[in-house]
């Protein structure tokens, strides 16, 4: 069947790599590379926004009212609606032992958190400014 003049597609060529084994080598390495990176950018994104300072704001007080919170954190929570100076109405709980009521401005502290809105808190009577 063969000659001595031909030799074997195999001896002429050498042993054949099979280049899918490499590409798919490579392809995990890019694969596992973003998948490192983006775990790195939501890191550094959840502690940068966890550290992130709260703002303040002025508000006044539209009403008061309580809420259900478990035995441990008390029982009951005071909570106020207030309409911020933008114009934007929020639930904010009270944090000061000053007794609140509806017309009362008051200042509020807005935590931005990473998922879901915001946090607000009443802190404080407003300042009046009259002379």
């Amino acid at each position: 069947m063969w000659t001595l003049g031909r030799l074997p597609l195999i001896q002429v060529l050498g042993p054949m790599t099979d280049s899918y084994d490499d590409s798919e080598k490579q392809q995990s390495r890019v694969v596992f590379a973003v998948f490192a990176g983006a775990i790195i950018v939501a890191i550094f994104f959840a502690y940068r926004w966890s550290g992130s300072t709260p703002i303040r704001l002025t508000g006044v007080v539209q009403s008061m009212g309580t809420i259900e919170t478990p035995r441990s954190l008390g029982g009951t929570q005071a909570v106020a609606s207030v309409r911020l100076n933008d114009g934007t109405l929020v639930e904010a709980y009270v944090a000061s032992d000053e007794p609140l009521s509806a017309g009362n401005a008051v200042q509020i502290l807005q935590k931005p958190s990473l998922l879901g809105g915001s946090t607000y808190l009443v802190v404080s009577r407003a300042p009046s400014h009259e002379p």
